[in-house]
């Protein structure tokens, strides 16, 4: 197996592995632990180094194949959340965004690998640098569906007044919806 196939795999099964628990934290009702953010930043770091592998491989941006754009959304998204993060220390994105990488990473897998098409030389870096954007919008879309679910329930607890200890666990109302706008 290549060394970048391999980093994909350990990628997506490190945002399984955290989302699993970020789950488990949810039922239980505990704390955010120091290694769930070192399992999501190390399987963020593999996905990087995925990504990077596969760049110097085809010797232009991997999103030219439906297989990498696909992988390279998730990537952008995950970015965004933890980018979010800083901004927002007690937002929940950052658990329920390996949710939405792990599904995007099994579509990519599911994809299979296919060539990217040719492109010429200079027009590499133009077509790059706006595919590259293209899939950061797609992102910002997925970061806001992120946070709009969350808004929508968390409020619904509110409402039923079950909200129990998810105050802790989800952030406020309030950071949902400045992430969302």
């Amino acid at each position: 197996m290549q060394a970048v196939t391999l980093l994909f795999y350990l990628a997506f099964f490190g945002y399984i592995l955290d989302l699993g628990m970020f789950l488990r934290r949810l039922v239980l009702s505990r704390p955010v632990l120091r290694s769930q953010r070192w399992v999501l930043y190390g399987a963020f770091a593999l996905h990087t180094l995925s990504l990077i592998g596969r760049a110097v491989q085809m010797k232009q941006c991997p999103i030219f194949s439906l297989h990498d754009s696909v992988s390279f959304l998730a990537w952008a998204t995950m970015l965004g959340c933890m980018l979010l993060r800083w901004r927002f220390p007690r937002s929940s994105l950052e658990g329920f965004a390996p949710a939405v990488a792990a599904a995007l990473m099994g579509v990519s897998m599911l994809l299979g690998y296919t060539p990217p098409m040719p492109i010429n030389v200079p027009e590499r870096a133009w077509v790059s640098m706006h595919a590259g954007l293209y899939f950061l919008g797609y992102a910002a879309f997925a970061i806001a569906f992120l946070s709009g679910g969350v808004y929508l329930l968390m409020e619904n607890q509110l409402k039923k007044k079950h909200l129990r200890d998810f105050s802790g666990n989800f952030g406020s109302l309030d950071a949902m919806d400045k992430i969302n706008h």
